[in-house]
């Protein structure tokens, strides 16, 4: 857990591995003097904005945001007037928080680096208050002889398929659009119960290998254009990058794009 330890690997570069357990950077360090990614693109000339429908107070979101140097940060008040926009289960839908994000590509053609935390997705999943057109059939089966945790991971691979969707249908109209786009897509930590879904589908595994994987998330790079390293539908090919660290996917990003690297980043690289 701690979503917001994910984002300071992402916007710092730097791991949490050299930190300590028990840390949360966003609510005892001062960010004005860290390097970060709003900070870097902004000296490039972008306009820099965070996105988290939700408290803004949250993880001290607030404060940190501004001393990264972000021009803007759009948090629940900011959305609760959107046309069309709704919630499903913990709070603003991921579709939602997509629509903003092609209007603010419409509405302004210079570079922009946009920081969207979702929020849609976050925990409990005992409610099964999601749509049931979103549901899996069949997806937990496994989990059969467990009905808690069933019901849990019902509700959440439901949230997560529609994730899928609506982000199947905002890289869509990022291909319509007539200026070119990069997207960093990852997750910040597996959901509580995935220890118990673990140790009953991988039982009796190397212990490494079986509680390295409750740290695992999916992430991809994609592209609105054709870029050096990409297969024809614009997504870097999976040969180059397998697995990477949260504190390492900035870096990859830029030199993705051919933007240009503090020495830092090249020495992750």
């Amino acid at each position: 857990g701690g979503t917001a330890n994910t984002e300071f690997e992402f916007m710092t570069g730097n791991s949490m591995a050299n930190l300590g357990s028990g840390v949360y950077p966003y609510t005892i360090y001062n960010m004005e003097t860290t390097g970060n990614l709003a900070e870097q693109f902004k000296s490039l000339g972008y306009t820099t904005t965070a996105m988290h429908p939700q408290n803004p107070e949250n993880w001290n979101r607030s404060t940190v945001y501004q001393a990264m140097g972000f021009d803007k940060f759009l948090s629940n008040a900011d959305f609760s007037g959107q046309e069309g926009a709704w919630g499903l289960h913990a709070g603003l839908s991921d579709a939602s928080t997509y629509d903003h994000i092609i209007q603010m590509l419409n509405e302004n053609a210079e570079p922009q680096f946009i920081f969207d935390v979702t929020i849609q997705n976050h925990g409990g999943y005992d409610a099964i208050d999601i749509p049931e057109d979103h549901l899996v059939p069949g997806a937990t089966d496994a989990l059969a002889e467990d009905a808690a945790l069933q019901t849990r991971a019902t509700e959440y691979l439901g949230l997560i398929n529609a994730s899928a969707q609506a982000l199947e249908s905002f890289l869509t109209r990022l291909t319509q659009l007539d200026r070119k786009v990069a997207v960093v897509f990852f997750g910040d930590h597996q959901p509580g119960f995935s220890g118990a879904i673990n140790d009953m589908i991988f039982p009796g595994e190397d212990e490494l290998a079986h509680n390295t994987r409750l740290y695992e998330t999916t992430y991809f790079m994609w592209t609105n254009y054709e870029v050096t390293g990409t297969d024809i539908d614009g997504v870097v090919d999976a040969t180059t990058w397998t697995t990477a660290g949260s504190s390492t996917l900035a870096a990859q990003l830029l030199d993705h794009i051919g933007a240009p690297l503090t020495l830092y980043q090249r020495a992750q690289l």
